[in-house]
């Protein structure tokens, strides 16, 4: 029998539909971590965003904060970077029976949960969101509205797509 007359499928044909379905996976693979990671920085933003209209309205209707007194937060996320108007308030976890109707995308835990400044209401996710940069090796955790005060970077949603 001729091998030459032989056909088939060379195991360089193989090799080579192989490397391409690998580059394809990583390559949706990428996109998709991406894509989830701007989500939960999406849904992030929307939940404090729901929390902080209540907490004004409670605020302007009883003249206090809506948070659980007697748990003041001592120990914050160390790269948490705060309102600079924080400082002379103390950070509670929000108390959700004082808000009315709130539905929130993240759940709350013992480990999780959103906290905020009894003085000036800014809103804080204790887990924070990781984003992670594709091109390159540095990651930035997010706990709050980067719009709330000037010195926290806006993140460019197009540059994570």
């Amino acid at each position: 029998m001729d091998i030459k007359n032989q056909k088939g499928i060379t195991i360089m044909a193989e090799v080579i539909t192989v490397v391409i379905f690998i580059l394809i996976l990583t390559t949706i693979s990428y996109s998709s971590m991406s894509s989830l990671q701007v989500r939960a920085l999406n849904n992030m933003y929307a939940d404090i965003i729901v929390i902080q209209e209540k907490a004004t309205n409670y605020y302007l209707k009883y003249g206090e904060a809506p948070v659980k007194t007697g748990e003041e937060i001592v120990e914050l996320p160390n790269d948490l970077v705060k309102n600079p108007n924080d400082e002379g308030g103390k950070y509670y976890k929000v108390d959700f029976d004082k808000l009315l109707n709130v539905s929130l995308n993240n759940e709350q835990s013992d480990e999780h949960y959103y906290f905020m400044n009894d003085k000036t209401l800014t809103v804080y996710y204790s887990k924070g969101v990781t984003i992670g940069k594709l091109n390159a090796n540095n990651k930035e955790i997010h706990y709050t509205l980067p719009s709330n005060y000037s010195n926290v970077q806006k993140i460019d949603v197009e540059a994570y797509k």
